[in-house]
């Protein structure tokens, strides 16, 4: 196998291990010029900028004052964040309580794989109020307590299967008689089939999203983003404060 760590290249002679300013072919030819036409040689001159911008861009990177991107702590980088990653385990516990919660609600509702339901909504001759659709599938890997409002629930209308509803966890658990959309369970069922690592911290789709989430976001933004979720409780989700903050 090859190795992939990176490898500076020169960009005067092609070679391998070194790069232009420390290129001793073309400082040979450099000192050559300056020999033979003095130091106001355009060559000479170019070559002794180069090396200058190059010293000070060197010296200015050492000098920088240099800060984690996440917490902006100067006692470590992004890599070794504590705080992140207690803020990123934190996230993970969260989402596996509203999961759960989530669980909990369907189950109470009857609400699964082969669920006969009616929606409340008029929309057409063909689709009535009265009209009996079947729960046919469940996108559990797009439903997360950080974007709850994909269309992830798929039911198909009983007296003709070619035409189907896609809906939202909102749409399918709010039962509220003000809400116009809602969907009542004429006939329940309890299979759910939802992945085996979906409910627990270490599901490796959630993961993911996570690494995608935290690649865009500080310290600053997290706490935002709490704040907002503090002024407007999250739906479906009984925190358990004792297992939330178990560990830090």
């Amino acid at each position: 196998m090859g190795n992939n760590k990176k490898t500076v290249k020169c960009s005067f002679c092609n070679r391998l291990g070194h790069n232009r300013v420390t290129c001793e072919k073309l400082s040979d030819l450099v000192e050559e010029n300056r020999k033979r036409f003095g130091s106001a040689h355009p060559d000479v001159v170019e070559h002794d900028n180069y090396k200058k911008r190059y010293s000070d861009k060197s010296r200015t990177n050492a000098n920088r004052i240099r800060h984690c991107s996440y917490c902006h702590s100067q006692r470590h980088n992004i890599r070794t964040c504590s705080e992140r990653q207690k803020n990123l385990t934190k996230v993970k516990k969260l989402n596996v309580q509203w999961r759960n919660g989530v669980l909990r609600e369907l189950r109470e509702k009857g609400i699964g794989m082969g669920s006969i339901m009616v929606n409340h909504s008029y929309i057409s001759n063909t689709e009535n109020q009265k009209s009996p659709w079947t729960l046919v599938s469940i996108d559990w890997d797009n439903m997360n307590w950080i974007v709850d409002n994909k269309k992830v629930f798929r039911l198909i209308l009983m007296s003709n299967p070619t035409i189907y509803r896609e809906i939202t966890l909102e749409q399918i658990l709010n039962d509220s008689v003000s809400y116009a959309h809602r969907w009542d369970v004429l006939s329940k069922s309890e299979k759910l089939d939802y992945p085996d690592r979906w409910a627990v911290i270490s599901d490796p789709t959630f993961d993911q999203k996570c690494v995608e989430l935290f690649k865009h976001i500080n310290k600053n933004d997290y706490d935002m983003l709490f704040i907002q979720f503090h002024e407007k409780p999250i739906k479906y989700m009984y925190i358990n404060q004792e297992e939330l903050y178990d560990g830090d």
